[in-house]
């Protein structure tokens, strides 16, 4: 899961597009979705959870990262 966590937040950095008021992380759904695939639902929200945490504790996202998890 921490693996999953890392390969998000550095994704983020490079690979993002406006939409509307946010900004879509294409590499975060995309590892949600393997998330799910291998490990269940629950790991899934839990690694989105910390995504959203640690991109809001550096400084790299809002708090639409919670929902957009």
């Amino acid at each position: 899961m921490s693996v999953l966590t890392a390969i998000v937040v550095a994704g983020s950095i490079f690979i993002s597009f406006p939409a509307g008021i946010a900004r879509a992380y294409p590499v975060q759904h995309a590892v949600n979705v393997i998330a799910a695939i291998l490990l269940g639902p629950f790991p899934a929200i839990v690694i989105a959870f910390m995504t959203g945490l640690v991109r809001i504790r550096t400084g790299t996202g809002s708090f639409l990262a919670f929902p957009g998890g």
